[in-house]
């Protein structure tokens, strides 16, 4: 093998192991540094303080013009509005409130909202398969979603319902960015729209900035904002980018169906998260619904 095709193949095992380990355990670092903030608006506004630095500075070291035309402007600013700033808001709250494997299989639904997005705009046409995904989706959630399921508070079902409003607005975020994504570079459009994001999220989180016990802050709560920031946001962004380009759309794809599983055998391991035999049967529904769906 040579240096070049070995270089390829260690870039290649990378993606594989970058995608579903590390968004995959997003869950479980965000959900366990949250009790040592003030608040989720506090620990969101610094996490994202973090990651519009770092996506600035990569924008800037590769020469990549910020500017927007006047004309995709209002599409950028509706982007940050629901993709990032209500996509945000309502997925921290709902972890929350919830399980961290509810919300990474909840979150995993996106896929299928997109495909239901793309039919309702006529971007795409549905098959038959993504139509049994579909259904098979939506099967499962409410196995997992339904009050009474689990000895769970009875908040957690808010969390659930907030987080699949999260994961509405980043097939929303997906949907819309389409069409920009082919205009602007990536890594440019996607620093305009997290900076933008960014003052709106500190804006809201400022009260509780101020309240913030920074002395209570450990190793593990500045660990959990490094990652969530610098791993998942900001690099986490470069790797999905080269992944496409590497090993294609539907092998990305797959993938990302690997996050949710991730998700629930750590927070079973690390959190001592459990399911029920019914949320189990709903969490298998949702996986294979979502894994039917995008093919």
């Amino acid at each position: 093998m040579t240096n070049e095709r070995r270089r390829t193949a260690l870039e290649d095992a990378a993606i594989v192991a970058f995608v579903p380990v590390v968004w995959g355990l997003n869950f479980i670092v965000i959900k366990g540094a949250l009790p040592a903030f003030a608040s989720p608006a506090a620990f969101n506004a610094m996490r994202w303080v973090l990651a519009s630095i770092v996506l600035l500075a990569i924008t800037a070291a590769r020469r990549e013009s910020l500017r927007i035309a006047p004309d995709d402007r209002g599409r950028v600013l509706a982007l940050a509005a629901v993709g990032i700033v209500l996509q945000q808001l309502t997925f921290i709250n709902g972890i929350r409130l919830t399980t961290a494997g509810h919300s990474a299989l909840i979150m995993g639904l996106s896929p299928v909202m997109v495909a239901l997005g793309a039919m309702a705009l006529r971007m795409d046409r549905v098959s038959a398969r993504a139509w049994a995904g579909i259904l098979l989706s939506l099967v499962g959630l409410t196995f997992l979603v339904r009050p009474g399921a689990s000895n769970l508070p009875a908040t957690a079902v808010w969390g659930d319902l907030l987080t699949l409003g999260s994961a509405v607005c980043w097939a929303a975020y997906t949907l819309v960015s389409r069409p920009l994504a082919v205009r602007y570079p990536p890594a440019a459009l996607t620093a305009v729209t997290i900076s933008i994001s960014t003052l709106v999220l500190v804006a809201l989180g400022l009260p509780d900035l101020r309240a913030q016990s920074w002395q209570a802050l450990d190793w593990r709560a500045w660990g959990a904002v490094l990652y969530t920031s610098v791993l998942t946001i900001a690099l986490g962004y470069a790797v999905w980018s080269l992944a496409l380009r590497r090993i294609g759309t539907t092998r990305t794809a797959i993938l990302t169906n690997i996050n949710p599983v991730v998700a629930v055998a750590a927070a079973w391991w690390l959190l001592g998260e459990r399911l029920t035999t019914s949320q189990a049967l709903g969490a298998a529904c949702v996986l294979a619904g979502v894994a039917l769906a995008r093919r």
